[in-house]
């Protein structure tokens, strides 16, 4: 149990539920779990053409570090909700 919280605190999911109610935030969710699956399937497939078309070791990992990169900069987008009434 004490993972679980540990999990919860240090992870964005637990602000969704301050931001949006709960109808969106079920199909928010619902195409997160999509294209992550996607992402998971297509990832390996992508890295490995990038090694077999003899792309260099730094192309193979800034290409994997842009998404990395994206998501960061779009968390940085999300409003603070602090003290706000969120109903």
């Amino acid at each position: 149990m004490e993972g679980a919280a540990i999990d919860r605190t240090t992870s964005l999911g637990h602000l969704a539920w301050r931001l949006y109610p709960t109808r969106i935030r079920v199909v928010g969710y619902s195409w997160g779990v999509f294209a992550q699956r996607v992402a998971n399937t297509a990832a390996p497939s992508v890295v490995g053409l990038l090694v077999a078309s003899a792309a260099t070791f730094n192309m193979t990992v800034g290409f994997i570090n842009a998404f990395l990169l994206a998501t960061a900069l779009l968390a940085i987008l999300l409003p603070e909700t602090e003290g706000r009434d969120l109903q």
